[in-house]
């Protein structure tokens, strides 16, 4: 399929249930479209871009930040291996290599009767089972050079979630505390440790900080520590500094 003999009718009804709830329905947009024509070519993108009412470049930034979405043509079945550092070390490297081998592709390659692709992705979100890959929507874990055949005729079981460790929260004042009133809180221990912060200067919380190590959970795992001090270094008196916290 290229540009010039996409056919926008299939895409039509979806586009009109999605529209009125516009920006917040661009993944699912793109999902639908992406699962009609086996990527999402420029056209479509304008479609969804005027049904949703957001800018075409916008648009464009989500299918190029997300790694699944594709702007050219892609095999209509893909094999995802991934290579983050959970299946890395689980012996990741050989099964990408043994999946290559059987498949005779290349990481970004397709076959060339378009059936299959292959390419290595970020995390799949299956630690627990690293190895892990996705033989188009269904997912494989524990995964060996000698399981490759299998994962790639589409038979191996599909791996359901394991739970483990132990709970790092301790929940103990649930139904004892009013959440809603500060006095209930301090009355609890609340704020025992801000009296030692305003003990101390700006520099030596911030240094403790980074003696912590402590890291974002946004997914780029920056050192808060390094975050407070580029912070507190920002041009600019005091009252003309805000911070906005995500709470």
């Amino acid at each position: 399929m290229n540009q010039a003999t996409v056919d926008l009718a299939p895409l039509h009804d979806v586009l009109t249930s999605l529209s009125p709830r516009g920006r917040t329905q661009l993944l699912p947009a793109l999902h639908h479209a992406q699962a009609l024509y086996g990527w999402l070519p420029e056209s479509v993108l304008r479609a969804v871009s005027d049904a949703l009412r957001v800018p075409l470049a916008d648009v464009h930034g989500v299918v190029e930040f997300y790694t699944m979405f594709y702007n050219a043509p892609m095999g209509r079945t893909v094999i995802r291996v991934c290579e983050d550092p959970a299946c890395a070390l689980a012996g990741g490297g050989a099964v990408a290599r043994a999946v290559v081998e059987a498949m005779g592709l290349e990481h970004g390659q397709t076959s060339g009767d378009g059936a299959l692709a292959y390419e290595h992705v970020p995390c799949l979100g299956m630690c627990e089972h690293a190895p892990c890959a996705l033989h188009g929507e269904r997912p494989a874990g524990d995964l060996t050079p000698e399981r490759v055949p299998a994962f790639l005729a589409g038979t191996l079981p599909e791996p359901t979630p394991r739970v483990y460790g132990e709970p790092r929260l301790t929940l103990g004042r649930v139904g004892r505390v009013d959440p809603s009133s500060l006095d209930d809180y301090l009355a609890h221990g609340g704020y025992e440790t801000l009296p030692l912060a305003l003990a101390q200067t700006p520099e030596a919380v911030i240094e403790r900080l980074k003696q912590s190590n402590i890291k974002g959970r946004g997914g780029a795992m920056f050192p808060l520590g390094a975050k407070w001090a580029y912070t507190r270094a920002a041009p600019g008196e005091p009252a003309e500094k805000h911070i906005v916290a995500n709470a």
